[in-house]
């Protein structure tokens, strides 16, 4: 019987290790947090553009790089208590992740597309994590 010796060369870690499970927000949540940044765009669109989808589409976009990339957080995030960090250090997301986060959610798509560690596509290509904002984010 021949015996097996360990892999000498161990696999990648996901680098969604650095945030526990236990700490990521919820889809409810998630959705809720997303409604009501979509209405607060929805909003402004009808105040200032007579509604067109296309003038909220940008006003979301620019409301989430602007309070993402600053404060890791959208309004949404706020009043439901989550927060984006990223993944490698549990701080706050870089302007390039939030671009590449933002414009993946913007397709809606990958929103729906989710991982076996709990995050949807769009937070796994970015290196983000939405967080529940009380808990820890680091291991």
């Amino acid at each position: 019987m021949q015996k097996y010796a360990p892999n000498p060369t161990p696999e990648p870690v996901d680098p969604s290790s650095a945030v526990p499970g236990d700490a990521l927000a919820g889809l409810p949540r998630r959705l809720l947090g997303l409604v009501l940044d979509w209405g607060i765009a929805t909003l402004i669109s009808w105040a200032f553009a007579h509604g067109s989808g296309m003038v909220t589409m940008g006003i979301w976009i620019v409301m989430q790089l602007t309070l993402v990339s600053t404060l890791g957080m959208g309004f949404g995030h706020l009043v439901f208590g989550m927060r984006v960090v990223n993944v490698a250090n549990a701080g706050r997301p870089g302007i390039v992740q939030v671009i590449i986060r933002t414009v993946l959610l913007a397709l809606f798509v990958p929103g729906l597309v989710w991982g076996k560690d709990g995050r949807p596509a769009h937070d796994r290509a970015a290196g983000t994590a939405v967080v529940l904002a009380g808990r820890s984010a680091q291991r």
